[in-house]
């Protein structure tokens, strides 16, 4: 049975001042490079304790992945899209490849890792 409303309202509050740093950096990116609208980076911890909670993500990272977070920027805001991808998986993209990182990430889900987990690679030493 997953856990009350109330509860996991407490958890988010607990992890906000964490991801508040991380929406932060991401912010200050984009001011260093207003020319860009998209990134791609890896998920913190909080980020991923985040999806667990609010985006219902609970299985492992499979062996040989990481979470990684794609951030749009927009007037007003951030956006953010978390999901899997290969560990080694360059973040130091152009912005055509962060965009599309973006797209693919909003589609990730538990079935997402279990297919993966079904392919998963060998962990790089």
């Amino acid at each position: 049975m997953g856990e009350s409303p109330q509860a996991a309202s407490v958890r988010i509050l607990a992890l906000q001042p964490a991801i508040d740093l991380v929406i932060e950096a991401d912010r200050r990116f984009f001011l260093r490079r207003p020319y860009r609208s998209y990134r791609l980076r890896l998920a913190s911890r909080e980020e991923l304790a985040e999806a667990e909670i609010c985006c219902g993500i609970t299985e492992l990272v499979p062996q040989g992945y990481r979470a990684f977070v794609a951030v749009k920027h927009v007037s007003g805001g951030i956006g953010r899209a978390i999901g899997f991808a290969p560990e080694g998986t360059d973040t130091d993209v152009i912005e055509a490849s962060a965009r599309q990182y973006y797209a693919w990430l909003l589609t990730h889900c538990d079935a997402t890792l279990r297919r993966l987990a079904g392919h998963s690679i060998k962990a790089r030493p």
